[in-house]
Parts: C-alpha cells; sequence; structure tokens
C-alpha cells in the first residue's frame, strides 16, 4: 500500500546539482515548501529535535534562508529528514515565499514550451487552405 500523503504544500526541488555529489558527503537542502525543507543528510536528529538553519538556494541569484526548525520526520530513500520552519522572520518568510515564486514560474514557462499548442505552427499549406476557405 502506497503511504498516507500527509504534505500540506507543493513541493519545489531546490539546489539539484548537489544530487550529483557523492551521497552523503554533504547535507543540503533538496526541497522547499512554505512550511518547511526537506535536508538530504545521512546523520539525522531525533524527529522534535529543534535547530538553527542556514541555507542557500541557488536561484538567478544565491538566496540565504536562515531560522529555526523542528525534526517532523526521517526519510530512508533518499536518506535524511524533513524540517517543518519554527520562527522565520518576516524577511525569510518573504524570501522562501519569492523562491516558490521562481520555481513556479519556471515550471510553467517549461510546460507551455512543451504544450503543443503553444509550439505549434501551421503549415503554409494549413494556413492558404484557411485563408482561401474565407473568400469563398
Amino acid at each position: 500500500a502506497k503511504p498516507l500523503e500527509r504534505r500540506r504544500s507543493e513541493r519545489f526541488e531546490v539546489n539539484a546539482e548537489l544530487a550529483e555529489l557523492e551521497p552523503g558527503s554533504v547535507a543540503y537542502v533538496g526541497n522547499i515548501s512554505e512550511f518547511g525543507v526537506f535536508i538530504h543528510t545521512r546523520a539525522r536528529l531525533p524527529v522534535g529535535s529543534a535547530l538553527d538553519l542556514r541555507f542557500t538556494i541557488l536561484l538567478d541569484d544565491p538566496v540565504v534562508i536562515s531560522g529555526t526548525g523542528r525534526v517532523v520526520h526521517h526519510k530512508d530513500e533518499p536518506r535524511g529528514m524533513g524540517v517543518a520552519f519554527a520562527n522565520l522572520s518576516a524577511e525569510m518568510q518573504l524570501r522562501v515565499i519569492d523562491a516558490i515564486a521562481w520555481h513556479r514560474t519556471r515550471i510553467a514557462s517549461r510546460r507551455s514550451m512543451r504544450s503543443p499548442s503553444a509550439t505549434k505552427v501551421p503549415s503554409p499549406t494549413a494556413w492558404s487552405v484557411r485563408r482561401s476557405a474565407r473568400f469563398c
């Protein structure tokens, strides 16, 4: 049976280039939502542990986010831990929202570029048939 999905909001992959490193060689944030992050790491803190967060998200320019969080779950594949934001300042909350908006915009632009209707250009023959039909 598939595990129950308990996410409260959409996750966005971040720092994908770090996934190419040897597993466990570095701890890094792999996805972000408005409520927290997933940290890829071998060394997991116990669920319920409080921690200070400071991480960089690579967007058009690097964005640093810092604050406190609480470990809410562990995962084995990929190995790491989910951390809920506890007390982010207003400035840090805005950075998180901006990062999510940046990712949503990129996803939407990729989808529109792949959409057949967005890239389909009528052939000259189809155009001339439609054009001719208007004048008949």
